[in-house]
């Protein structure tokens, strides 16, 4: 995943990078969803399992 954020091969698109403020407009943004997905990856990844059971049944 981080070669697609870099724009580096797999990845068919440029590296992502914020390009206005945030929350000043909206538009889609895939890229956004994939740093949201790293972001999720690297905070299981860095968590015990006991928190990550915790973290699944938060509804």
């Amino acid at each position: 995943m981080t070669q697609i954020l870099n724009g580096e091969p797999p990845a068919n698109t440029e590296k992502v990078e914020v390009n206005t403020l945030p929350g000043m407009q909206f538009c889609y943004s895939g890229g956004g969803t994939t740093v949201a997905q790293q972001a999720i990856i690297d905070l299981l990844k860095n968590r015990s399992h006991k928190s990550c059971v915790n973290l699944r049944s938060i509804h």
